[in-house]
């Protein structure tokens, strides 16, 4: 099976968001099933980890509203493995600037004609590859156009439509978009879709169009067919709801490996799980507390903002302190929420540690010097944080909702099997009950053992993900 993927990201060459780590992951595993998988992408103006670029297709002509425009294909590999990545590089739209231009920079439609470029691009480039997919998957609103572009060539693949996060639609206004792809309406009923305001929504087109779509986790899927959790896309997605599935992102285990990582000051596994209280004291020299074993610790990694129920944490910070427990937080985000916690560390510097930016080391502290790992979420579609923090022997305390509830089973419902601490609804009296019961199982040593060697030894890997991919590919070729 040949399979071609398609992404604003992909990591290491390009990454802003999770969206490059699936990409940059997914194929890999991928390829250990026997999958001939390869990746195509924007070329831009800065790619990060130094890629080896050979040319493949010097002159490819590409014609837009605006005349055409003329682009070549480079190729690379992923790093230490033999997956094949095309970039496309354009200096007009895909090869200036970074890779999200939200503001614009010479005109105001920068950031949509670069993906309507680059979608219309792909459509151009997949039958001059000399490699033919049997499915073409298309991520997040960016490639939303790529399966009608590639039905309009007569491309045959099937193709696959991934939702990371319905949140983020890409829509614009429909005029633009069908000038500048030089489309009319009657080119496809699936662009003939638009909201009330008359924009033309890409990623809604990407569910229309796509032969099957899915999103980062099985719960995730049932609830964006609901209007609190559609985003305005509900109606359309219940019209695809027998063409979609979820399957949950995995991890790199190899790189998030207490046992051998190289961030961690001691290193340990599931059968040495006491050597991580050396780890804790270490996060606490870090964070300027005084080191202590027996003081319950927690952690949080994220953007500091509303979605990621960062309001609870703060809220119940002061019930932590009291109780004895240390926090330590790790992200940025919206400033007000910089300034919060900021000034939580200000008024409680001897349990409360906040750090802002992102420390790829410093997060590797907390996951393996934390007992219990904050995830309060008000929505989250898979989310990795959880899966770290098990990986590192770090419980998590989460709100149930979308991809953390098909990740961490409660204790209370699963006392044999549980793996963490979730709360609903979504309230500071729910919070609050959950790590109180957190903490009640911390104190609780031989059962708290237990349950971080179940956390540990769990098959978070790309591998079961890419085999629940392989099954859909197969699904989607049968519409061939």
């Amino acid at each position: 099976m040949n399979i071609l993927l398609v992404s604003a990201e992909v990591s290491p060459f390009a990454k802003v968001g999770g969206l490059a780590d699936v990409v940059g992951a997914l194929p890999i595993a991928l390829k250990r099933l026997g999958v001939d998988v390869r990746i195509i992408m924007p070329r831009y103006e800065r790619l990060t980890g130094n890629p080896s670029l050979e040319p493949l297709l010097p002159d490819v002509v590409v014609t837009t509203g605006r005349g055409q425009e003329h682009c070549r294909v480079l190729t690379s590999q992923l790093p230490e493995t033999k997956v094949p990545v095309y970039l496309i590089e354009n200096t007009t739209y895909l090869s200036r600037g970074p890779v999200y231009n939200e503001h614009g920079v010479d005109e105001p439609f920068t950031e949509l004609a670069r993906f309507l470029f680059f979608s219309a691009a792909v459509a151009e480039i997949v039958p001059l590859l000399g490699w033919e997919p049997n499915i073409v998957h298309c991520h997040d609103w960016h490639t939303g156009l790529v399966p009608a572009l590639l039905a309009r060539r007569a491309v045959r693949a099937a193709t696959v439509f991934t939702i990371h996060n319905l949140a983020h639609q890409g829509g614009w206004n429909a005029a633009a978009v069908l000038s500048f792809l030089e489309l009319q309406e009657a080119d496809g009923r699936h662009l003939a879709t638009r909201d009330r305001h008359g924009d033309l929504n890409l990623l809604q087109q990407g569910v229309l169009g796509a032969t099957l779509i899915n999103t980062v986790s099985p719960h995730y899927a049932q609830e964006i067919l609901t209007p609190e959790r559609g985003e305005g896309l509900a109606e359309s997605l219940q019209d695809r709801r027998d063409d979609l599935v979820g399957i949950i992102n995995g991890i790199d285990t190899h790189q998030y490996d207490p046992a051998h990582d190289r961030y961690v000051r001691v290193r340990y596994t599931a059968a040495t799980i006491e050597r991580k209280a050396e780890n804790k004291l270490a996060l606490h020299e870090q964070c300027g507390f005084t080191p202590d074993p027996t003081i319950p610790t927690f952690g949080f990694i994220g953007r500091l903002t509303e979605q990621k129920g960062v309001d609870l944490i703060v809220q119940h910070s002061t019930m932590m302190v009291r109780s004895g427990a240390r926090l330590v937080l790790l992200g940025s985000g919206l400033a007000d929420y910089e300034s919060l916690v900021q000034k939580l560390t200000r008024e409680h510097p001897r349990h409360i540690y906040a750090r802002l930016g992102f420390d790829e080391a410093f997060a590797r502290a907390i996951y393996a010097g934390c007992d219990l790992f904050l995830m309060p979420s008000v929505f989250e579609p898979c989310g990795l944080g959880q899966m770290i923090a098990m990986r590192y022997g770090t419980p998590p305390v989460v709100h149930a909702t979308g991809g953390l509830i098909d990740t961490v089973p409660d204790v209370a419902a699963e006392p044999e099997r549980g793996l963490g601490f979730t709360f609903t609804p979504f309230t500071p009296k729910a919070f609050a009950e959950s790590v109180a019961r957190g903490l009640h199982w911390y104190h609780d040593r031989p059962r708290w053992q237990a349950l971080l060697s179940r956390c540990m030894t769990q098959d978070f890997s790309w591998d079961r993900s890419a085999r629940a991919y392989l099954e859909l590919y197969q699904q989607a070729r049968k519409t061939l």
